[in-house]
C-alpha cells in the first residue's frame, strides 16, 4: 500500500510519459493498474514455486489455479486498456507482460524452497492484497460508470461462489 500511495504521489508531480497511445489522463491510472498487476506476478510466482518446493501435487495444483486466475487477469487488465483507448493487440501485449516475472520468480522460489517455505502465506497474502486493491480503486469505479451496481454485485457473487466450489472440489 505504500509503494502505491508513493507512485501515485510520485506521478501527480511529475510530467506523465507517453504510454500505448493513453490520453494523458489515463496514463497515471494505467500505469498503476500494470504496475500494481507486475508485482502482484511477481507473487504468484514465488506462490508456484515455493508450492513445487513443497510437493509436486501441491505445486502442480497451484500452478493450475494461477493460470485460470491469469485469464481474467488479462481479460481485466486489456478490457481497461481497450477502453482507454488502447488498440487490442498493445492490450493484449501489456497483458502478457504483467505476468512475465511469475516464470522467472517461479524458478528462483523452487530453487530456494528451503528457505523460502516460511514465506509462502506472505507471498500469497502479497498477491492477494495487490488484486484486491486493482479491483477495489480501479476495475470497480470503472466498471459503475459502465454497468448497473447490481450486475457487478451478481458478478462478483458468482465469481466467489465458482472459487468457493473449485475450492472445495479440490
Amino acid at each position: 500500500m505504500l509503494l502505491i500511495i508513493f507512485n501515485w504521489k510520485f506521478f501527480n508531480k511529475h510530467k506523465h510519459p507517453d504510454i500505448a497511445d493513453l490520453p494523458k489522463a489515463d496514463v497515471l491510472k494505467s500505469i498503476m493498474i500494470l504496475g500494481v498487476m507486475t508485482a502482484h506476478s511477481f507473487a504468484e510466482g514465488i506462490a508456484i514455486g515455493l508450492s513445487f518446493g513443497s510437493s509436486d501435487s501441491f505445486g502442480f495444483l497451484i500452478f493450475i489455479v494461477i493460470a485460470l486466475h491469469n485469464i481474467s487477469e488479462g481479460l481485466a487488465i486489456g478490457t481497461v486498456l481497450v477502453q482507454k483507448g488502447v488498440k487490442v493487440w498493445k492490450a493484449g501485449l501489456w497483458a502478457i507482460f504483467t505476468s512475465l516475472p511469475q516464470p522467472l520468480t517461479a524458478a528462483a522460489a523452487f530453487l530456494l524452497a528451503s528457505t523460502f517455505k516460511p514465506f509462502l502465506a506472505l507471498g500469497l497474502g502479497i498477491a492477494a492484497g495487490a488484486i484486491i486493491w486493482v479491483i477495489g480503486a480501479e476495475v470497480l469505479p470503472d466498471a459503475c460508470g459502465k454497468v448497473l451496481p447490481r450486475s457487478i454485485g451478481t458478478a462478483i457473487t458468482i465469481g466467489v461462489a465458482v472459487m468457493l466450489l473449485f475450492q472445495f472440489l479440490i
